[in-house]
C-alpha cells in the first residue's frame, strides 16, 4: 500500500515538474522526458510487470497536458518499462557481497605474491 502511494507521488511530481520546468528548459529543441526516466528507473528495480504498470499510469498522466491522442504516451511508456523489465532480468547482477568478496580475494592475491620492497617483509 505504501508503495502504491510512494510511486503515486513520483508520477505526481514526476508530471508537475515535465509541465513547469523542463518545458523551458530545452536543449537544441530539445525537452528532457522526466517520466520516462521514472518508468525507466522503476521497471528496472521492480521487473516488467510493474514498470509496464507504472509506465501506463505515467503516460496517462502526461496524456493529460499534452496535445497527443488521449493514451498514445500511455501506450509507449508501458511498452517502454515492459521492455527495460524484461531485459533487466536477463542481466545477471551480482549481490554487494559477491563484489566485495571478490575485492578481497584480489587483495589476498596481490599480498600473496611475494615482492619485498613493498609488502614490508624485511630483506635478508
Amino acid at each position: 500500500m505504501i508503495r502504491r502511494i510512494r510511486l503515486g507521488f513520483v508520477i505526481l511530481v514526476a508530471v508537475v515538474l515535465q509541465t513547469t520546468v523542463f518545458t523551458h528548459l530545452r536543449i537544441d529543441g530539445v525537452a528532457p522526458e522526466v517520466g520516462l526516466v521514472c518508468v525507466l528507473a522503476v521497471a528496472y528495480e521492480e521487473g516488467p510487470n510493474a514498470g509496464a504498470m507504472f509506465g501506463f499510469c505515467m503516460g496517462l498522466a502526461m496524456d493529460l497536458f499534452l496535445t497527443t491522442p488521449l493514451g498514445l504516451s500511455a501506450l509507449s511508456y508501458a511498452v517502454t518499462g515492459y521492455a527495460v523489465g524484461v531485459f533487466q532480468s536477463q542481466i545477471v547482477r551480482s549481490s554487494p557481497w559477491a563484489r566485495v568478496s571478490r575485492r578481497r580475494a584480489a587483495a589476498d592475491r596481490r599480498s600473496s605474491t611475494h615482492a619485498p620492497g613493498l609488502t614490508g617483509t624485511p630483506r635478508t
